[in-house]
This record gives structure tokens, sequence and C-alpha cells, in this order.
């Protein structure tokens, strides 16, 4: 391979993020919409979110977590 192991393990890991963050991302949106106390429970929550702005909802932030979470994985 044409790639330092270092480089490559940063490589790996900022993908192994970005797929994490697909299943992490909509649990966070929940979750501090209830600590800002917009839901009373997880169910509420993802129900409200899919109704009124579908999927999408659920991915609002997405690209600011994936941005605070691979400089910790690259370390």
């Amino acid at each position: 391979s044409t790639l330092s192991a270092p480089l490559q393990h940063f490589i790996s890991a900022s993908l192994g993020e970005l797929s994490q963050a697909i299943v992490w991302n909509p649990f966070e949106v929940i979750k501090q919409n209830q600590q800002i106390g917009t839901y009373d429970s997880i169910k509420s929550g993802f129900k409200h979110i899919l109704d009124s702005k579908g999927v999408k909802g659920l991915y609002i932030g997405y690209g600011s977590l994936v941005l605070w979470e691979i400089p910790f994985s690259g370390i």
C-alpha cells in the first residue's frame, strides 16, 4: 500500500466514526430535545420528529457530530 500505517489507521477510524454516527445521531437529537423539555419520552420525540421533519430530522447535526468525533479517532 502507498499509504503509511498511521494514515491507514486514521482513515479506518474516520470511516468507523462516520458509520457509528449514522446510528448515534438520532439518539443524540432526541436526547438533547428531551433535555430542554421538548419531548416527554423517546417515543414521542421520535414520532414527532419523523412526522414533522421526516428521517432528515433525525440527522440534524450529523456533520457537526462527525467533525467533533473524527479528530479524537485520529488521536
